[in-house]
């Protein structure tokens, strides 16, 4: 993962509404701005401090107005939530930047629950990174 390179999130709250987000960072080392996501994501999801974290939370670690490409919300239940690590949809989001040079997805779920929690209570969570064309195809 080079200079150029996307996040693609999804997010699943305590109610079952889901957020997707496409974050693409123009300049700079791909792998570092990765390894700095991982190491603030667990840092958030490890300290025990108050004030206490939520999925809300979440995106703040990179949550640039400059970087955001695409957000889109989804209601409980909707059939056309899509599969983030889906090949088709994989390319289908990233092909919306200049994004060549990889990427990483990261698919969070939080526990359902009829009152939202006043801290992160993680269910589900999947990450996985892609090779950009530059160095291979999508397949």
């Amino acid at each position: 993962m080079g200079q150029r390179t996307a996040f693609l999130i999804k997010r699943t709250y305590w109610n079952g509404k889901v957020n997707i987000r496409l974050v693409h960072h123009q300049w700079g080392i791909g792998r570092v701005m990765h390894n700095h996501f991982i190491r603030d994501f667990m840092e958030m999801i490890t300290d025990r401090s108050y004030p206490r974290k939520t999925l809300k939370d979440f995106m703040k670690i990179i949550d640039d107005e400059g970087s955001l490409y695409l957000e889109r919300n989804f209601r409980k239940g909707s059939m056309s939530i899509p599969d983030v690590f889906d090949k088709k949809v994989i390319k289908r989001y990233f092909n919306r930047t200049d994004n060549n040079n990889g990427g990483m997805i990261i698919e969070i779920t939080e526990k359902q629950s009829d009152k939202e929690p006043y801290s992160l209570d993680i269910d589900d969570l999947k990450i996985g990174f892609i090779v950009g064309w530059e160095e291979c195809d999508y397949g």
